[in-house]
């Protein structure tokens, strides 16, 4: 199923939304301009399963600290040489009734600089019009691993249409290991519990499209 049916499905069953439960640092696929609350954790455990033939991905556990506008995690990969990828990011100043958010951040930084350090800097603006929220934004990477395409846009709209409901439809440009579109619904369980699944659809047709599910959860 390729991205814009699953858009159309998506909208039909419950619509777009944001997170009501457990502060994601993410929409699906890209980041979000959203900051852990001081003092406290995140879990997400990340899954991607091939949506035809292929394998799947490895799990993506992740742990996030947040900090005073700021927080910091790691990701481990299970099943791979080097498992490890740090990440952080900085809120520069919150969303007003007259300006947007912004923030600055870093993700895939590996340990292997062969293999694993993508180093992706980003910087992110986000403004909600009525019950919807529009972030768009810029990444860099590094281009001894992400080839020609080691930069570029990243989009993404979240809106919510109740306490409970959620999701996200979300762009990063370039045919990279990170350029997709994405597109998930997911549930509170509870105000420190959420799941979602999506759909991330590459934009390199040498990777599998996935269906994602992930779980977040805030202590």
């Amino acid at each position: 199923m390729r991205a814009a049916t699953l858009l159309a499905v998506v909208v039909c069953l419950c619509g777009a939304a944001t997170a009501a439960g457990a502060t994601r640092s993410t929409l699906v696929w890209i980041p979000s301009t959203d900051i852990q609350a001081t003092q406290t954790w995140h879990l997400g455990i990340d899954d991607y399963f091939p949506s035809h033939e292929g394998a799947s991905a490895p799990t993506d556990v992740g742990f996030t600290y947040g900090g005073e506008r700021w927080e910091a995690g790691v990701d481990y990969f299970g099943g791979t040489d080097d498992p490890l990828a740090f990440n952080a990011k900085a809120l520069l100043a919150e969303e007003t009734a007259d300006g947007a958010s912004f923030a600055l951040g870093i993700y895939g930084v590996g340990a292997d600089s062969d293999t694993t350090a993508y180093n992706v800097v980003y910087a992110l603006a986000s403004k909600t019009f009525k019950d919807a929220r529009v972030t768009a934004g810029w990444f860099k990477g590094r281009r001894h691993l992400l080839g020609d395409d080691d930069s570029g846009f990243m989009l993404g709209v979240d809106a919510s249409l109740s306490e409970k409901w959620w999701g996200a439809v979300d762009f990063q440009g370039g045919d990279s290991a990170f350029g997709a579109t994405g597109i998930g619904a997911a549930y509170a369980l509870t105000p420190d519990i959420g799941v979602l699944i999506g759909f991330v659809d590459f934009h390199d047709s040498a990777l599998d499209d996935t269906i994602t599910t992930q779980l977040d959860v805030t202590f």
